[in-house]
């Protein structure tokens, strides 16, 4: 584990705490701003509001079964995805093909597949002096023992 500091919440309140920047949709993103440098970023919804999950996606890539994605959500977490940015390039350069769908994002994947997910915000944090796959992983595993599973768009520790 790192000694890099977990959100004391798990939401938009407590990643604010901890400093996260940006806090905006992905089409409102102004890539000038997003930082080059290894960090880590979420994806949350800014509200409990309700999400549907689709059929079909809007990446392009093959869209999960819905009666899968629906046993990995959370209905009481704004937090649906956390991500690593690492090598050339940092968060910029992994944001991008998130926010374009891209199919080389796979964490995207079941992100594409909300009925809101041109709602959804994204934060970011960089880490320097930490390795950014080591805070993910320790970022997964607190909000496991939060709320008793990944976040809902994590299909991995």
């Amino acid at each position: 584990m790192t000694d890099f500091d977990l959100p004391l919440t798990w939401d938009m309140a407590g990643l604010q705490d901890r400093r996260f920047e940006g806090f905006v949709t992905f089409a409102e993103i102004e890539w000038d701003e997003v930082p080059r440098e290894p960090g880590i970023y979420v994806v949350l919804r800014p509200d409990l509001a309700e999400s549907v999950i689709v059929a079909t996606s809007a990446a392009a890539y093959v869209p999960y079964l819905a009666d899968e994605l629906k046993s990995r959500w959370i209905d009481h977490s704004e937090i649906l995805y956390i991500g690593k940015a690492n090598g050339t390039g940092g968060l910029r350069s992994r944001l991008r093909p998130f926010a374009r769908q891209a199919a080389s994002h796979s964490g995207g994947r079941s992100i594409w597949q909300l009925s809101t997910a041109d709602q959804l915000l994204v934060a970011w944090i960089l880490t320097p002096g930490w390795d950014p796959e080591q805070v993910e992983k320790d970022y997964i595993r607190a909000f496991r023992q939060a709320f008793g599973q990944r976040p809902f768009a994590n299909r991995r520790d």
